[in-house]
Protein backbone atom coordinates (compact mmCIF):
# COMPACT_ATOMS: atom_id res chain seq x y z
CA UNK A 1 0.00 0.00 0.00
CA UNK A 2 1.62 3.71 -0.71
CA UNK A 3 2.06 5.72 2.32
CA UNK A 4 0.44 9.11 1.41
CA UNK A 5 3.75 11.15 1.29
CA UNK A 6 1.98 13.81 0.09
CA UNK A 7 0.63 14.56 3.50
CA UNK A 8 3.53 15.24 5.31
CA UNK A 9 4.01 18.90 6.50
CA UNK A 10 7.38 19.42 8.09
CA UNK A 11 7.19 21.81 11.30
CA UNK A 12 10.24 22.44 12.49
CA UNK A 13 13.47 20.57 13.38
CA UNK A 14 15.82 20.73 16.22
CA UNK A 15 19.57 19.99 16.79
CA UNK A 16 21.59 19.21 19.73
CA UNK A 17 24.90 18.08 20.41
CA UNK A 18 26.19 15.57 23.23
CA UNK A 19 29.24 15.77 25.11
CA UNK A 20 30.78 13.23 22.75
CA UNK A 21 30.13 16.12 19.85
CA UNK A 22 27.56 13.97 17.92
CA UNK A 23 24.27 15.26 16.69
CA UNK A 24 20.99 14.42 17.26
CA UNK A 25 18.02 15.47 15.15
CA UNK A 26 14.31 15.39 15.78
CA UNK A 27 12.32 16.20 12.70
CA UNK A 28 8.56 17.13 13.58
CA UNK A 29 5.74 16.86 10.73
CA UNK A 30 1.97 18.41 11.01
CA UNK A 31 -0.78 15.92 12.13
CA UNK A 32 -2.47 14.06 9.95
CA UNK A 33 -5.26 10.10 9.42
CA UNK A 34 -4.33 7.66 6.79
CA UNK A 35 -5.90 4.88 6.52
CA UNK A 36 -4.08 1.71 7.03
CA UNK A 37 -4.06 -2.40 6.30
CA UNK A 38 -7.28 -3.27 6.72
CA UNK A 39 -9.06 0.06 6.25
CA UNK A 40 -8.42 1.22 9.78
CA UNK A 41 -7.45 4.72 10.62
CA UNK A 42 -4.21 5.48 11.68
CA UNK A 43 -3.06 8.99 13.49
CA UNK A 44 0.60 10.13 12.23
CA UNK A 45 1.89 12.58 14.85
CA UNK A 46 5.75 11.66 15.02
CA UNK A 47 8.79 12.98 13.45
CA UNK A 48 11.56 11.72 12.42
CA UNK A 49 14.36 11.11 15.38
CA UNK A 50 18.45 10.92 13.91
CA UNK A 51 20.79 9.99 16.19
CA UNK A 52 24.94 9.84 15.72
CA UNK A 53 24.92 12.38 13.30
CA UNK A 54 28.25 13.30 12.71
CA UNK A 55 29.30 16.78 10.80
CA UNK A 56 32.92 18.10 10.89
CA UNK A 57 30.98 21.24 12.38
CA UNK A 58 28.68 21.53 15.55
CA UNK A 59 27.54 25.24 15.35
CA UNK A 60 24.96 26.83 12.88
CA UNK A 61 27.17 29.74 11.56
CA UNK A 62 30.04 27.38 10.47
CA UNK A 63 27.20 24.71 8.82
CA UNK A 64 25.30 27.45 6.55
CA UNK A 65 25.46 27.16 2.64
CA UNK A 66 27.24 23.12 3.33
CA UNK A 67 25.55 19.96 1.93
CA UNK A 68 26.61 16.28 3.46
CA UNK A 69 26.35 13.08 2.24
CA UNK A 70 26.19 9.95 4.41
CA UNK A 71 25.99 6.55 3.74
CA UNK A 72 23.52 4.24 4.14
CA UNK A 73 22.80 1.89 6.60
CA UNK A 74 24.84 -0.42 7.88
CA UNK A 75 27.88 1.28 6.72
CA UNK A 76 29.94 3.48 8.87
CA UNK A 77 29.06 6.72 9.53
CA UNK A 78 25.18 6.41 8.57
CA UNK A 79 22.87 7.98 10.67
CA UNK A 80 20.66 5.85 13.35
CA UNK A 81 17.07 7.53 11.86
CA UNK A 82 13.38 5.96 12.51
CA UNK A 83 9.89 7.57 12.27
CA UNK A 84 7.38 5.93 14.38
CA UNK A 85 4.11 5.22 12.78
CA UNK A 86 1.60 1.55 13.19
CA UNK A 87 3.07 0.84 16.36
CA UNK A 88 6.65 0.82 15.33
CA UNK A 89 9.76 2.70 15.20
CA UNK A 90 9.99 2.28 10.94
CA UNK A 91 13.76 2.99 10.00
CA UNK A 92 14.43 5.66 7.94
CA UNK A 93 17.93 6.88 5.37
CA UNK A 94 18.71 10.18 5.44
CA UNK A 95 21.50 9.95 2.45
CA UNK A 96 21.93 13.84 2.38
CA UNK A 97 21.37 17.01 4.13
CA UNK A 98 21.86 20.58 2.85
CA UNK A 99 22.13 23.61 5.21
CA UNK A 100 20.79 26.78 3.97
CA UNK A 101 22.10 30.68 5.01
CA UNK A 102 21.69 31.37 8.54
CA UNK A 103 18.46 33.26 9.05
CA UNK A 104 18.60 34.95 12.50
CA UNK A 105 18.76 31.61 15.09
CA UNK A 106 17.22 29.15 12.55
CA UNK A 107 18.61 27.58 9.37
CA UNK A 108 17.01 25.86 6.59
CA UNK A 109 17.49 22.79 6.04
CA UNK A 110 16.96 20.71 2.64
CA UNK A 111 16.47 16.47 3.91
CA UNK A 112 16.94 13.75 1.38
CA UNK A 113 15.42 10.39 2.87
CA UNK A 114 14.18 6.73 2.46
CA UNK A 115 11.28 5.78 4.55
CA UNK A 116 11.46 1.86 4.68
CA UNK A 117 7.79 0.88 5.76
CA UNK A 118 8.10 -2.47 4.52
CA UNK A 119 11.28 -3.33 7.48
CA UNK A 120 8.26 -3.46 10.22
CA UNK A 121 5.22 -5.11 8.36
CA UNK A 122 3.28 -1.24 8.43
CA UNK A 123 1.65 -2.65 5.26
CA UNK A 124 3.11 1.07 3.22
CA UNK A 125 5.17 0.73 0.83
CA UNK A 126 9.05 2.11 1.16
CA UNK A 127 9.51 5.30 -0.35
CA UNK A 128 11.49 8.44 -0.94
CA UNK A 129 11.26 11.65 0.45
CA UNK A 130 12.89 15.13 0.09
CA UNK A 131 11.94 18.21 2.37
CA UNK A 132 13.14 21.43 3.81
CA UNK A 133 12.36 22.57 7.11
CA UNK A 134 13.96 25.14 9.57
CA UNK A 135 16.20 24.19 11.90
CA UNK A 136 17.35 25.18 15.42
CA UNK A 137 19.98 24.62 18.10
CA UNK A 138 18.65 23.48 21.06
Amino acid sequence: MRFPAENLMPKQATLSVDASGSISMDFAFEYFELEGQDGEAVSFDSSIRADLVHLPIADLKSLQNQGFDFPINPDDGYIDASVYICHAHNPVDISRIEFGALEGDVVRLKVFSRWLMEFEGTGFNDFDYEFSTLAKFV
